[in-house]
């Protein structure tokens, strides 16, 4: 259960699970804006 509410294309994605590493993010080309999704797809970091 994800609390935030993403308002870019990517971070959509990140949520509905259609990008699941950092790999896929970045070879979107969209702009990371949202520092959540890094919290999703790096949780370790």
């Amino acid at each position: 259960m994800v609390d935030w509410m993403p308002k870019t294309r990517l971070g959509k994605m990140v949520v509905d699970g259609k990008i699941t590493t950092m790999s896929e993010a970045l070879r979107t080309g969209l702009p990371l804006r949202e520092p959540e999704i890094v919290d999703i797809l790096l949780p370790d970091l």
